[in-house]
């Protein structure tokens, strides 16, 4: 879909009436506090309908917040991606060239994303671009949501769902993602745990948090791709619910104070100390020390997410600190 075309068919987008399903979303993002340009960017369409709905329910719009955010915006995500459709004489040991494949899969069906403190995922989809075999649209709106982002949260993201988004945009003729730090509970289960499984599935039923949605496998993908609007609203349940549960594994393991690379404190615009997994103010000394090759230092907890870190003020002298060596 050219830029002409998408123009056209994103007017006429905001022109139809909102699905029941939209306008729950409308009203659910403003509940959260979100503005109207906010609302509009997130859902795909223009601020004026949002705020035409919300005045034809006698509700005032909020002005966007100009002031400095107040912890890290965290975005979790999960794509659903087409099949590949191919002729081949056998299924043991195949191999495809090129010629082999009829149409090439890996498109975006639809995608689910749930930002840190909402209370439940949204599912960006559009049963036109389906039938088209494209996805312009959905690149678009998900390349717009990292804008927004300072975290991006996926299992399996740094495998598959970044890489994925980032060759589709190059396909369709957008700019690279926005550079925003990663975070994949795939990794941190492997690296940090020996569950039975690392599965997204496994890692909630392992934790108590629930299970995925279950479905007919490979069936619901061909009907979506045939343009089933039932298997499509199918496969949206699938990804609101993987979603969810990434959000509640996320948190899971973030309590456990493993989430490296990103510390909460330095997205708020204050000199509290702050817990670096949470950004929670409500850190108390555990009574520990912790010991490293040039310091020790008083352990704390956070009384929220119960992550375990330490102050910065070496409570050596400095004349113990000038008496330690260091390795060559």
């Amino acid at each position: 879909m050219n830029h002409n075309n998408f123009n056209q068919f994103n007017q006429f987008k905001r022109n139809r009436s909102y699905s029941p399903e939209t306008k729950s979303d409308i009203l659910f993002l403003h509940k959260q506090g979100l503005s109207s340009r906010r609302i509009a960017d997130d859902l795909g369409v223009s601020k004026s309908g949002v705020n035409d709905f919300l005045a034809s329910l006698g509700i005032s719009p909020k002005k966007s917040n100009s002031k400095q955010q107040q912890g890290p915006k965290v975005l979790f995500i999960d794509l659903e991606t087409s099949a590949a459709l191919a002729y081949c004489f056998g299924r043991h040991k195949v191999f495809l060239q090129q010629d082999n494949i009829k149409t090439e899969g890996g498109k975006l069906l639809c995608a689910g994303y749930r930002w840190e403190g909402q209370s439940r995922s949204t599912v960006l989809k559009d049963y036109s671009e389906v039938k088209q075999q494209e996805d312009y649209l959905l690149c678009q709106l998900m390349h717009n949501l990292y804008s927004k982002a300072d975290v991006v949260v996926g299992h399996n993201i740094l495998g598959f769902d970044h890489k994925m988004l980032e060759v589709r945009c190059l396909a369709n003729g957008l700019p690279p993602l926005p550079a925003v730090k990663l975070i994949d509970t795939l990794q941190i289960a492997k690296q940090k745990f020996r569950f039975p499984s690392n599965k997204l599935d496994a890692l909630a039923a392992y934790l108590g948090i629930g299970r995925k949605v279950s479905h007919s496998g490979i069936d619901l993908w061909i009907k979506t791709q045939e343009g089933s609007k039932e298997a499509l609203d199918d496969m949206v349940e699938y990804c609101k619910q993987d979603v969810d549960l990434l959000y509640d594994v996320f948190m899971h393991l973030r309590g456990r104070g493993l989430v490296s690379g990103i510390n909460y404190a330095n997205y708020y615009n204050d000199t509290v100390t702050r817990c670096k997994s949470c950004g929670s103010k409500h850190l108390i000394p555990t009574g520990r020390l912790v010991t490293t090759p040039t310091g020790r230092y008083n352990e704390l907890q956070c009384q929220d997410c119960e992550a375990l870190q330490r102050d910065k003020k070496n409570q050596l002298s400095k004349e113990k600190r000038s008496s330690l060596t260091a390795a060559v």
